[in-house]
């Protein structure tokens, strides 16, 4: 006797059986599902960026208005769950208020962490109080000693800090209700970029690099996403084919394909 079971039933019931087993146990099961080809992985386990946000892999770039050291690292901050030291030492202040240099107004695909340490320069090493969740930044050489008046740097620093978070987020919220159908991508354009720009409401800025991807498929060189196209018409897909992309798929697949898997 041969037994015939479709795929779509063997998944139900095995998220079922995970859900009983949950609710059972008295734990909130928080399952990740992903299919990839005839197979089905649930993993019921926090991603390691969800136990080190500050591990988290990130596509970014700076927006034009933020010219600072310190506003760079507060922007790179600003959803990581992490602040600044709320009372930064005197080599801290000087950091802060450096001009931020060209070669840090983007990264791809690399860890906010090593992003911070990055801006900070040779100088500092980061230090992370995971307790009261702050960032902070120590010189290396501790013998160093600072021998000028810093007293008009910390009045620039007061200025620059008391900015409200979400003025240097980086979120095009005009965008966000209506993407673009059609765009052009420019010589400095990232799709990441593109992507925070024309997220819908409620979206999450991975469905809509997974959804634009998908519909435009040779706008990239290699199959490899980090190399966007220069000058091609990119189609940004309607709001409900991005919402209707599943987040937590569209989250490990960004994140693969923001290493260098190919499309």
């Amino acid at each position: 006797m041969s037994i015939h079971m479709e795929k779509s039933t063997i998944h139900l019931i095995l998220v079922k059986t995970l859900l009983v087993a949950s609710l059972y146990s008295g734990n909130l099961l928080a399952a990740t599902v992903s299919n990839h080809l005839k197979y089905t992985v649930i993993t019921s386990e926090a991603t390691d960026e969800q136990l080190d946000p500050l591990g988290v892999i990130v596509n970014v770039e700076v927006p034009q208005t933020i010219t600072s050291v310190g506003g760079a690292l507060r922007f790179f901050l600003v959803k990581s769950g992490y602040t600044l030291s709320e009372t930064p030492s005197t080599p801290e202040v000087i950091l802060f208020t450096r001009n931020l240099p060209l070669v840090h107004r983007s990264f791809i695909a690399v860890r906010l962490k090593s992003i911070l340490s990055a801006l900070a320069g040779r100088a500092y090493q980061i230090q992370v109080d995971d307790v009261t969740r702050e960032v902070s930044f120590e010189l290396v050489n501790r013998n160093y000693r600072v021998s000028r008046d810093v007293t008009s740097l910390e009045a620039e620093w007061d200025l620059i800090s008391s900015r409200p978070l979400h003025s240097v987020s980086g979120t095009n919220k005009a965008n966000n209700n209506k993407p673009n159908t059609k765009y052009i991508v420019q010589a400095d354009d990232m799709l990441w970029s593109i992507a925070e720009k024309n997220k819908p409401e409620g979206a999450t800025v991975e469905q809509t690099v997974l959804s634009i991807v998908n519909a435009n498929e040779r706008a990239f060189l290699s199959g490899n996403i980090n190399l966007l196209k220069s000058g091609v018409t990119l189609t940004i897909p309607s709001e409900k084919a991005i919402k209707a992309l599943d987040r937590r798929e569209s989250y490990s697949i960004v994140k693969g394909l923001l290493l260098g898997e190919k499309i």
